[in-house]
């Protein structure tokens, strides 16, 4: 395989990308938090713990500021990209493989298509598959991680985010990353996947070893 003709397909619009990116998560949230979630909800959820008359102030301010969480998607959004190029950007500086912190920005935006596309199947699954109870059925709802496979009434709460974060649409998201690599850098898949999983795989355990950390002492 040619390797100009290869890295002339990652040099695309990533803004115009990015924007299109975005407008998926808008839908995804919109079907979610407009959709599903509804006021009969909440008073499902919390109504024998407060007044209906909190709930209704509640779900008020909610519907009120509902556009700050549209505000900071993209911001939340460009963190996460970030940090995963950022995590192969120190991998292959380590291990003398010239290719940019932007190239590196391009690929890991493109396999982030898994995860949208992981977040619409949720939204999707929750509006006509899955009887939605409370707002906590939603919350730990994922799909294809180990946490859809066990009885979340019978494990620690500490356990919840690791179990979610483990699920198919990670593993794909690796294996993405590794193909795009593989592609512009013209090495083997396998070199590169041990690249992701020595870098991306060590920052995502370190991190859910800080959110575990947090939510056994905030507990």
């Amino acid at each position: 395989m040619n390797l100009s003709i290869t890295k002339q397909s990652f040099n695309f619009d990533k803004r115009h990308f990015f924007v299109i990116l975005c407008m998926y998560y808008f839908l995804n949230t919109y079907i979610i938090s407009d959709v599903v979630i509804t006021k009969e909800l909440y008073y499902q959820s919390y109504g024998e713990q407060v007044a209906f008359e909190q709930i209704d102030a509640y779900v008020e301010a909610s519907e009120k500021w509902s556009w700050v969480g549209y505000v900071f998607m993209p911001i939340v959004l460009l963190i996460k990209i970030s940090f995963v190029a950022l995590c192969l950007n120190i991998g292959t500086l380590l291990n003398g493989i010239n290719i940019g912190f932007k190239k590196l920005f391009q690929i890991v935006m493109i396999a982030h298509v898994i995860f949208a596309c992981a977040s619409f199947i949720k939204g999707i699954w929750l509006l006509f598959f899955i009887d939605v109870h409370t707002l906590q059925d939603i919350q730990l709802m994922y799909p294809l991680s180990l946490l859809s496979i066990v009885d979340t009434k019978e494990i620690e709460a500490w356990l919840i985010y690791p179990l979610q974060t483990i699920n198919l649409f990670e593993f794909a998201y690796w294996l993405a990353i590794a193909k795009g690599l593989q592609m512009v850098l013209n090495q083997s898949f396998s070199k590169m996947l041990t690249l992701v999983v020595s870098t991306y795989g060590i920052g995502l355990i370190t991190w859910m070893v800080i959110v575990v950390f947090l939510s056994l002492n905030l507990s």
